[in-house]
């Protein structure tokens, strides 16, 4: 009974412990691009790298190759070496413009290679519940 007209405006949370759906309007009022952005990979210092934990689908890593598991000796700038490197590099994104190129070094088979990551998009923030669908009692 929901078009996907209106699905594509809407953000959708699930509750799969409790069987439900919540759909949230997107605040189109607000810049949403100011907290929402990033280069779309995460992850944490292991030894002389970042190792990437977290590999979002479809943007630029992805597609550029990057597997979950890999690492990048030099990133930004910063190097694991440097005490709180992640934190600083991953903390500065959400205020870069999108398009901004990172330069990431990874660490291959065969040597290294750098990748040029851009910050981009990710889905606005929801705002309060709009639609709740739940099954039956």
């Amino acid at each position: 009974f929901i078009g996907a007209g209106l699905l594509f405006q809407l953000y959708p949370t699930f509750d799969f412990e409790g069987g439900v759906l919540e759909l949230r309007a997107v605040d189109g009022q607000k810049n949403v691009a100011s907290r929402m952005r990033g280069i779309g990979i995460g992850g944490m210092i292991e030894g002389d790298c970042l190792r990437v934990t977290n590999l979002a689908l479809g943007l630029t890593p992805d597609r550029l190759g990057v597997k979950l598991d890999d690492c990048f000796i030099e990133f930004g700038g910063y190097r694991a070496e440097i005490p709180g490197a992640e934190r600083a590099f991953f903390g500065q994104l959400p205020s870069l413009p999108v398009g901004t190129q990172i330069p990431m070094t990874r660490r291959t088979e065969t040597g290294t290679e750098v990748l040029l990551i851009p910050v981009e998009l990710f889905l606005p923030e929801p705002n309060e519940p709009q639609i709740h669908l739940s099954p039956r009692p």
